[in-house]
């Protein structure tokens, strides 16, 4: 499906490179693509296990939630979810 093109002489563009050229796109490799999807579904999971956590604290008592709240803002939890 994803198929590379065979080394060429050097003379040849690349079909890829073509349609680059022609169109000022750029066509995206599926390790480029796995990578930003694996990216996006870690920070959905991390922000989903923060509002969790935050929920059930909250649910619990207030103090405990605001106590769980700061010790994620001094652990950087939430830059890393970003």
């Amino acid at each position: 499906m994803f198929e590379q093109p065979l080394r060429s002489s050097g003379n040849e563009e690349s079909p890829a490179s073509e349609i680059e050229a022609e169109t000022g796109t750029y066509l995206m490799n599926k390790t480029t693509f796995q990578r930003l999807v694996k990216r996006a579904f870690h920070s959905v999971r991390c922000w989903l296990t923060l509002m969790l956590i935050a929920w059930v604290a909250s649910r619990i008592s207030r103090e405990l939630a605001m106590a769980i709240y700061t010790e994620a803002l001094k652990a950087g939890w939430y830059d890393a979810a970003r």
